[in-house]
């Protein structure tokens, strides 16, 4: 496991064009609490790259358990995202999971 030594967070690492899906582990839920629906996506960026672009997040979906996934696509190389998914449980309560993605383009 890569982990970004500014917020500490699980690292992955994808290049521009990748459309890709990344998981969000949800283990803090109670032993039957489970994922009812996906609140919110939020992403933000460090800025390191002038004029760096938001990634493209799409088809968020969650099993029937402790696991939500995401796909993600473009970006700007050399930049880091953190991304934040937001899920209501079964149980009603309202928990988060976050990572960072850095977009890194093979020269």
């Amino acid at each position: 496991m890569i982990v970004d030594q500014q917020t500490g967070l699980q690292m992955q690492i994808k290049r521009t064009a990748e459309f890709v899906p990344y998981s969000f582990e949800f283990t803090s839920l109670l032993q039957d609490e489970v994922i009812s629906s996906i609140q919110a996506v939020v992403q933000s960026n460090r800025n390191n790259i002038a004029g760096s672009t938001n990634l493209s997040l799409s088809n968020y979906s969650h099993d029937s358990s402790k696991q939500a996934q995401i796909w993600v696509d473009d970006g700007t190389d050399g930049e880091y995202y953190a991304i934040t998914v937001v899920v209501v449980t079964s149980i009603g309560a309202v928990r988060s999971s976050s990572g960072v993605i850095w977009v890194k383009d093979v020269s």
